[in-house]
């Protein structure tokens, strides 16, 4: 039995060269005056926070890991501030950060910030945050527990006067603490 080649109809091939000729799509906006070099938007500010002093970092909206310029500082608190509102026809993707303490392999993740846009006025899309925690669960030699049972203290993150989320649980801004000790935030990865 003989199988013969047939060329591939044109119409297969457009969708392909279509999208290999298409231009990049653009990241932060869909306005045609954006100058380039532009500055990447601020997805949130982090607010280190002990007594009355308040140390603010801004977490850019690109992809990437970042070490704090707080580093090996323990905090009382740590508050997460709305970054940059973004103009968009349509709503932009979610984020998600990681939260460490540590750094390098001996990094340990104490939870993660999913944020996710909103429209604020026509066009206009101001980032909203929620804070998801997997507990660190060690084992005893017979089963698995949380960390906090078998360490003797409570390792989970609490939020402090939380305001009211919206439908979808996700919050204006954020403030957080390390119960019943001080929080060390060192490193953060943005996806």
């Amino acid at each position: 039995m003989m199988f013969r080649l047939r060329p591939i109809p044109a119409w297969l091939l457009l969708p392909l060269v279509l999208l290999l000729l298409s231009p990049p799509a653009r990241a932060f906006t869909d306005d045609e005056d954006e100058e380039e070099g532009a500055e990447i938007p601020v997805l949130l500010w982090i607010e280190y926070i002990n007594d009355k002093e308040r140390i603010p970092v801004a977490v850019p909206l690109a992809a990437g890991t970042a070490d704090s310029p707080q580093k090996g500082k323990a905090f009382d608190r740590i508050a997460i501030r709305p970054g940059s509102a973004l103009k968009s026809r349509d709503r932009p993707g979610n984020r998600a950060v990681g939260l460490y303490r540590g750094r390098g392999e001996q990094r340990i993740l104490l939870g993660i910030l999913r944020v996710r846009y909103y429209s604020s006025a026509p066009g206009i899309w101001a980032p909203r945050y929620q804070l998801y925690q997997e507990p660190i669960m060690v084992y005893d030699g017979r089963r698995w527990q949380p960390a906090a049972v078998s360490t003797g203290g409570a390792a989970a993150l609490m939020l402090v006067d939380p305001p009211v989320p919206n439908a979808e649980g996700y919050y204006t801004s954020l403030e957080f603490t390390l119960s019943p000790s001080a929080i060390y935030l060192d490193s953060w990865q943005v996806q």
